[in-house]
This record gives C-alpha cells, structure tokens and sequence, in this order.
C-alpha cells in the first residue's frame, strides 16, 4: 500500500542488500567472529527496496562471508516477486 501511495508498482522492481555486524551477549544462540571487524556475534543481511521498505531480513553467525549470506538471502527471496 505504501508504494502504491507513493505512485510506484506495487511490486519493486530493483532492491539492495546490505549487511551489518553486530555484537551479542553471553546469552547464546548463533554466533561467530568476524576477524577482519574484530567482532564476536551476529551479522544481519537486510533486503530493501528503493523506497527504503524493508524486504526481507536474515541473521547469520558473522563469521559467514557477505558474498555467501547474500546468496543465502537472494536464494530465499527470487521468485517470491
């Protein structure tokens, strides 16, 4: 409705993907470390159009590569639009 309102297609035609490492707590659940961030957590690769609407999201441990998680993200979503 929102893109619609905006006068756009109500399907997007284009998206961008961007990932974004995030420390975590003691807490559990996935992880990893990210060496090249010096970071230990969780990495979120968000989808979202060029409207800015978010898409979709996934968290992976960091550790996982950008070029990787962005496979697992796409791999999830072609076709859906």
């Amino acid at each position: 409705m929102v893109r619609a309102k905006a006068g756009r297609e109500v399907q997007p035609s284009a998206s961008i993907i961007d990932s974004q490492s995030v420390k975590t707590t003691e807490q559990g659940g996935i992880g990893g470390y990210d060496a090249g961030k010096k970071v230990k957590g969780r990495k979120r690769h968000v989808l979202v159009d060029t409207l800015d609407l978010l898409l979709s999201v996934v968290v992976h441990p960091v550790d996982i590569q950008d070029r990787d998680g962005a496979k697992l993200r796409l791999a999830t979503v072609v076709g859906r639009f």
